[in-house]
């Protein structure tokens, strides 16, 4: 996989304090290597203009503005007062209600969990979902690879159900040990292949039959909505962030 070799950067500087003679100071600066896809800080995806004109894009934002309050930036939040405004508001109600009705009683997704450990026996799978945070119910399919140089990789198939929308994702996190055998980072897959694409597509197949549910267009899932509050997010709002997740959080499995 390509990525980016170490560097040393080395900094010198020369000051002269006032009253005082010359001084001499440097440092060195090392940047380990580190491989393509795996890198923090990554350029945050943008939606072509072909997504912004996609007429299935209006419904979805306002899906999205029915749970979501507009206005309410976090810097305007008063530390002091017993809860956030946002929270006051109409559509912050309609979002809490509907998540803890879904979290509490939602036949459908139980049937899921119940069909999904049939379906992949020898495999653990857990439910991950978020109960306070999210707007989507998640499961996870675990599934182990031994690797030649040893070490194990650790893939998880991971179905999210939207709350909001009669809409679902299905994706892959892949997970390698590194030199010292601890994990590294995930890395995110909405288009796996392989064993891993022969597992989405059976936790797909299983979800569109216990709820009836279509894919999310993951070509819309990069639609700004900066005037909406959502609760979980700690940027500017997606499409994918306000009706699912955002990406970091989609990637955070146990």
């Amino acid at each position: 996989m390509a990525g980016t070799s170490a560097r040393t950067v080395r900094v010198s500087l020369e000051l002269k304090p006032h009253g005082a003679g010359w001084v001499s100071w440097s440092c060195e600066v090392h940047f380990a290597a580190r491989e393509e896809g795996r890198g923090e800080g990554e350029a945050r995806p943008r939606p072509s203009p072909e997504a912004m004109k996609d007429p299935r894009a209006a419904e979805l934002l306002r899906i999205a503005r029915h749970y979501y309050p507009a206005g309410y930036p976090a810097w305007e939040d008063d530390d002091e007062a017993p809860e956030p405004a946002y929270r006051r508001t109409p559509e912050y109600q309609r979002w809490r209600v509907l998540r803890e009705q879904t979290w509490e009683d939602w036949k459908p997704w139980d049937d899921l969990l119940a069909c999904a450990r049939s379906a992949f026996p020898g495999h653990e799978v857990w439910d991950v979902t978020h109960p306070s945070l999210d707007a989507c119910s998640r499961c996870c399919v675990y599934l182990e690879q031994p690797l030649p140089e040893g070490g194990r990789a650790m893939t998880r198939v991971v179905g999210a159900v939207s709350i909001l929308a009669p809409l679902y994702l299905v994706y892959v996190t892949t997970q390698w040990p590194g030199p010292d055998t601890t994990a590294i980072r995930s890395r995110l897959d909405f288009t796996p292949d392989g064993e891993a694409k022969d597992s989405a597509d059976t936790l797909a197949r299983l979800i569109e039959q216990a709820f009836g549910y279509r894919p999310f267009p993951m070509e819309l899932a990069d639609i700004p909505l900066p005037e909406l509050r959502v609760e979980s997010l700690h940027e500017s709002a997606t499409l994918l962030g306000a009706l699912f997740a955002d990406r970091g959080t989609l990637a955070n499995l146990p």
